[in-house]
């Protein structure tokens, strides 16, 4: 099971993540959510994206018997020059998505 939790925060609250798994998109997910997929076997990379902003990838193996768990927030506040800054000088690397549990049965 891949579990993606998106934390309740001020920051893009009316607008979706997308999440894209091993870059074809899977789904959405809005502020204060949990998205749920099963997957196959196999490993993978994921990352959500929102607007211009986008994450690192996390990249994650997965079995039958594995839970992963994920969540992603904005780095960046409503502010224009904050936005800017991780607009330009972080590459658009504007929202944090965190590997949380990651264990096998």
């Amino acid at each position: 099971m891949l579990r993606i939790k998106r934390l309740d925060k001020l920051t893009d609250r009316s607008m979706p993540y997308e999440i894209f798994l091993n870059d074809i998109k899977l789904g959405e997910i809005k502020n204060n959510d949990i998205a749920l997929y099963d997957l196959k076997n196999g490993d993978y990379n994921l990352y959500v994206k929102c607007g211009e902003m986008i994450s690192d990838k996390v990249t994650f193996s997965y079995d039958d018997h594995s839970t992963i768990e994920l969540e992603c927030f904005p780095k960046y506040s409503d502010s224009k020059i904050v936005k800017a800054f991780y607009k330009t000088i972080m590459n658009k690397k504007g929202i944090t998505l965190n590997k949380v549990k990651d264990f096998y049965v």
